[in-house]
């Protein structure tokens, strides 16, 4: 009998768990710290390059992929491309001990623009703790701010608040006024909406 396989029915199994291990073994026991790393940074570049594409072609920007080698070409290949290639990606930047913010913060406008709005909450969560890491005061107000939106577009309007209360005093560190201004209309929506939910 085979420890971490999964009967399917009959005689078949899944042998998932099993082969997910003897993969890491194999990695971690023949590959060096900087192979892995230059893997995970390849990685990485690819999924940019993929989700940027899939933005723009979910945005109504068509052949964007061309010059970057992404075989899509349009709104119904990046969907498609997303509906295969979602959990992996979002498994990826949970996991990934780093990764340029460029992809969790593309992968969340796609996310979002799809209505994959549990995702994006993830991704925008990455971007925050890239930002923080790196000391990106704006950077992780932003992150804040958008985590704000999808908390009131839950009809959670007590997370909302306390994000965008956070964007507020990030964005007011950072010496933008004009985002801090923001924040403070999103609080207002979210205590209205509050008090609706009470009411």
């Amino acid at each position: 009998q085979v420890t971490g396989a999964s009967e399917t029915g009959g005689a078949r199994y899944r042998f998932h768990d099993l082969v997910r291990d003897y993969a890491r073994h194999l990695v971690t026991g023949e590959e060096s710290q900087e192979v892995r790393d230059a893997a995970l940074d390849r990685l990485a570049a690819s999924y940019l390059a993929w989700t940027h594409v899939a933005e723009e072609l979910c945005e109504g920007i068509e052949d964007t992929g061309r010059d970057v080698g992404v075989p899509l070409h349009h709104e119904s290949q990046a969907r498609e491309w997303l509906t295969a290639e979602r959990a992996n990606l979002i498994a990826f930047l949970r996991t990934a001990p780093r990764v340029p913010v460029q992809l969790p913060d593309t992968a969340a406008g796609l996310m979002q623009i799809i209505g994959l709005y549990d995702d994006a909450t993830v991704c925008y969560q990455k971007v925050k703790d890239i930002c923080r890491s790196d000391g990106d005061t704006h950077g992780q107000a932003a992150a804040m701010f958008e985590l704000g939106w999808l908390a009131n577009t839950f009809w959670d309007g007590k997370a909302a608040r306390e994000h965008f209360t956070e964007a507020r005093n990030l964005y007011r560190d950072s010496g933008d006024q004009q985002g801090e201004t923001a924040a403070l209309i999103g609080m207002a929506d979210a205590c209205l909406e509050l008090n609706v939910h009470r009411g």
